[in-house]
């Protein structure tokens, strides 16, 4: 007889993040099919709208996909950021509008990348054994990891910019005037000098939460699915 499932409450904060944001993104994209027709915005604005609503669901494709799960708190983290850099700053112009909400993301994005970067850990280095973290080597990992990430993200918004001209590096400001020297670079570093404190933040964080619980690196483990029902996570238990 097979065991019925027994849903943990992240499982049901999840679901409700998850379709909450998701159904944000999905009428943001059918609004934008409206307003393109309209003339309101641009083409390239619905496909960013469009392309965000399937990014949202990069977690259960992975699932379904690959066979693999991971922490729900992780997929909460991934949804709340979607919200946060997509939608407010995407799709409402927040990143226009505040002017230090681009600052805010990369500093969360270095924080969430240098966490998260265990997984990769547990993953290749210490897939056999979770126990025998090396907190040294792991905290430089984190750090170098965040920051290849965050320098492979310049390098994706400056061919983005080369290509469709969309200006995601600000060397044109919003009056249209091409910015030379030093002023050019400022965006940049801001943005790796953020996230390189969020990674800082990202190894105090799992300082003081492996002193409050020595199992906490443990958590980090992507697992293989055996059935198709969807698993309770142990990670908060």
């Amino acid at each position: 007889m097979k065991e019925k499932h027994r849903y943990h409450v992240w499982d049901y904060v999840n679901i409700v993040v998850f379709y909450s944001i998701f159904i944000l993104f999905l009428v943001a994209s059918v609004m934008g099919i409206i307003q393109v027709s309209k003339g309101q915005i641009e083409a390239k604005d619905l496909i960013y709208r469009i392309l965000l609503t399937l990014l949202m669901c990069v977690p259960f494709l992975v699932k379904k996909i690959f066979r693999i799960t991971f922490s729900r708190v992780v997929s909460i983290v991934y949804y709340l950021y979607m919200f946060l850099a997509g939608f407010l700053g995407v799709v409402l112009s927040f990143y226009v509008k505040v002017e230090w909400w681009d600052i805010l993301i990369h500093f969360l994005m270095g924080l969430a990348v240098s966490v998260l970067s265990i997984y990769v850990l547990n993953l290749t280095v210490y897939k056999k054994d979770t126990s025998k973290h090396n907190l040294f080597f792991t905290f430089l990992f984190m750090l170098s990891f965040t920051m290849l990430v965050g320098v492979l993200w310049e390098i994706l918004e400056f061919t983005g910019d080369a290509i469709f001209n969309m200006g995601y590096q600000r060397y044109v400001t919003y009056d249209g005037e091409v910015l030379i020297g030093r002023a050019v670079l400022i965006d940049t570093m801001t943005d790796l000098l953020m996230e390189l404190g969020g990674a800082v933040m990202g190894i105090i964080f799992t300082v003081v939460t492996k002193g409050i619980d020595k199992n906490f690196l443990k958590t980090f483990k992507i697992k293989k699915l055996k059935h198709l029902e969807p698993e309770v996570e142990d990670i908060e238990e």
